[in-house]
């Protein structure tokens, strides 16, 4: 079950509309699975956007603030989508405390509601841009990239 009976549909229409929506433009596998896990919506009066957390197996809460009511309803969207991302992902079951790791469930959360048709807000996009730009330059990331290309067997010409 995906719920949204922590949304106040008077106070928080948009908010509202685009969860009900999202559940709808969901593909029906992405549905099932995540109505089977278990999801409850509900808006808080607080300065952050949105997060997705699991409150025990198979129960997940998806936590947005009232300030999303201000934004764009596809904008809204897409936050949505993106926390049911994580949960679909599997970002929410793993303890993964590195700020890389984080940075890369971000996107991968990004990519996956983007594949499922929602349309990434700009501010978003130019931001996976520049952390490919930071990730590309970063002298960790090259020498990952460099001991991952000498343990590949090359082929002989």
């Amino acid at each position: 079950m995906i719920s949204s009976a922590g949304i106040d549909e008077t106070k928080y229409s948009k908010i509202a509309r685009a969860a009900s929506d999202v559940q709808f433009r969901l593909p029906q596998p992405v549905f099932e699975i995540l109505s089977e896990i278990g999801i409850y919506m509900y808006v808080r009066e607080t300065v952050a956007v949105a997060y997705a957390m699991s409150t025990y197996p198979h129960r997940a809460l998806v936590h947005m603030y009232s300030r999303l009511e201000g934004h764009e309803r596809f904008d809204i969207e897409f936050v949505i989508a993106h926390e049911f991302a994580h949960i679909y992902l599997g970002h929410l079951l793993i303890s993964r405390p590195t700020k890389r790791q984080t940075r890369e469930d971000e996107i991968a959360a990004n990519l996956q509601a983007e594949t499922w048709g929602f349309e990434m807000p700009r501010d978003v996009r130019q931001t996976l841009i520049n952390l490919a730009i930071e990730q590309a330059t970063d002298p960790e990331v090259i020498a990952e990239y460099i001991k991952e290309q000498k343990s590949v067997p090359q082929e002989s010409p």
